[in-house]
């Protein structure tokens, strides 16, 4: 290891603390024997909790004479109890049937590596990119709401929701020529991109068809800083230039409305932006 260099590895541990659904029953009865059994802390839901292990090298110095940074890192993290909200029977009354209810999903496993680069080849020119790739599962992904009561429902996971395998950046800038009593002048193009993905974590049973398609967008910005000496900015952008149509993610409502609706994505949007610096005298 080098002063450029870091090696590092960490361990981190988290939760969310558990709770009480207000809109289920404390306690049920089973009045189908003799005597009555009692279940109670029917609405109890856990804490949740994440252990995390991740490793990695981060790298900035000069090779040559161009300046550049590299990052890497890889890591596993297992959730148990994951706290999930579930439209459920009403075991009481079906008046107010599909109830929200937050449930405990036994465990799940998140494993990934991520990377990122940049460098500047040029005083007036300068890339980079990062990706991710991120593998998430419910390794045990059967939930039962009213366990052991004669009202008992049974529900499986999966697939994870809202995690896209794969997903990254890339960006370009580059320094225009001007004179320098005109100021300074850069033009920068980013692209986002990312895989398919889900919006349910039912769609494989209760709530299906909520997978979203992968999708990329890309943005692009010119800025004319101190213009004329002046003390003003002016930034003009566009962001998804091209258009794309796409969305974003959704509200799955299909095992309680019989409906599913997806967030569009933002349309190609033109702007700009003005800023002065006051003196500091």
């Amino acid at each position: 290891m080098t002063p450029p260099l870091m090696l590092y590895a960490m361990m981190r541990e988290s939760w969310r603390s558990g709770g009480f659904n207000g809109v289920s029953p404390p306690f049920l009865i089973d009045a189908t024997v003799t005597p009555n059994i009692i279940f109670n802390n029917t609405d109890k839901f856990k804490s949740e909790v994440a252990r995390n292990v991740e490793i990695g090298a981060k790298y900035s110095n000069r090779v040559g004479s161009l300046p550049i940074h590299a990052y890497v890192s890889a890591y596993s993290m297992k959730v148990n109890n994951i706290q999930r909200v579930l439209f459920v029977d009403n075991p009481v009354t079906v008046v107010q049937d599909n109830v929200p209810n937050t449930v405990n999903v036994p465990s799940a496993r998140i494993k990934g590596i991520e990377v990122e680069f940049g460098a500047r080849p040029a005083e007036f020119f300068e890339i980079g990119f990062n990706g991710a790739y991120t593998k998430a599962e419910f390794r045990n992904n059967r939930v039962v709401v009213w366990a052991g009561t004669p009202t008992e429902e049974n529900y499986s996971f999966g697939p994870f929701a809202d995690t896209p395998k794969w997903a990254g950046s890339a960006y370009a800038m580059v320094g225009l020529p001007i004179s320098d009593r005109a100021g300074s002048l850069k033009l920068r193009g980013d692209i986002y991109l990312q895989s398919t993905f889900y919006f349910s974590n039912l769609n494989d049973t209760l709530v299906p068809s909520t997978e979203l398609t992968g999708y990329q967008v890309a943005n692009f910005r010119l800025d004319w800083q101190n213009v004329m000496r002046t003390g003003l900015d002016l930034g003009l952008w566009v962001k998804n230039a091209f258009n794309e149509k796409y969305y974003v993610g959704g509200l799955p409502l299909g095992g309680s409305l019989g409906i599913n609706s997806a967030n569009v994505g933002r349309p190609r949007m033109f702007g700009f932006d003005l800023t002065y610096k006051f003196s500091d005298k």
